[in-house]
């Protein structure tokens, strides 16, 4: 078996051949694999692309072996966040705060905002957006969620506390 494809598993070379190989141990590598792949949105392309990104820096500044330091470094040096979205992510974020407001805005004016095609934002970017909870879609247009803000570290105007003015 190659040496790529022992990733796509999340487990060592160890824990996959050696049925001996302490249980605890093969938890730790799946945690590992899991971490890595987490801001895949559910793509094995982009998995294992990922993974073996973490892999190549495993080999440079380790001695070939994964560990969460490594792992989060990698990911740090991708520009993968704590929330597994990547410098698109928060451009596309960015802009409907920042420019529209917090939205609502429609997709095409995303698009010609950020410099990406409007096809690729529906079909990549703006699933996992709504799923982790960033993003809204509404009648009128795409709208920026209170954990958006939270997370650009925002203002958000829609949150004020005009009501506690008189009280």
């Amino acid at each position: 078996m190659s040496r790529d494809s022992r990733w796509w598993h999340g487990r060592c070379d160890e824990c996959r051949y050696d049925p001996a190989h302490p249980r605890k141990h093969r938890a730790y590598c799946h945690i590992l694999a899991s971490q890595a792949a987490r801001p895949s949105r559910g793509t094995p392309r982009i998995a294992n692309g990922l993974l073996r990104r973490v892999r190549d820096f495993a080999h440079v500044l380790g001695n070939g072996i994964i560990d969460m330091a490594i792992t989060q470094h990698a990911l740090k040096a991708l520009n993968v966040d704590e929330h597994g979205l990547d410098e698109m992510d928060n451009r596309i974020l960015s802009v409907i705060i920042e420019k529209f407001k917090g939205g609502p805005v429609g997709i095409t004016t995303i698009a010609t905002a950020v410099g990406e095609e409007t096809g690729t934002l529906e079909e990549v970017y703006e699933p996992f957006l709504i799923q982790e909870g960033f993003l809204q879609r509404t009648p009128r247009g795409r709208e920026a969620t209170a954990k958006a803000y939270e997370h650009l570290g925002k203002i958000n105007p829609g949150s004020s506390s005009l009501g506690l003015l008189f009280s």
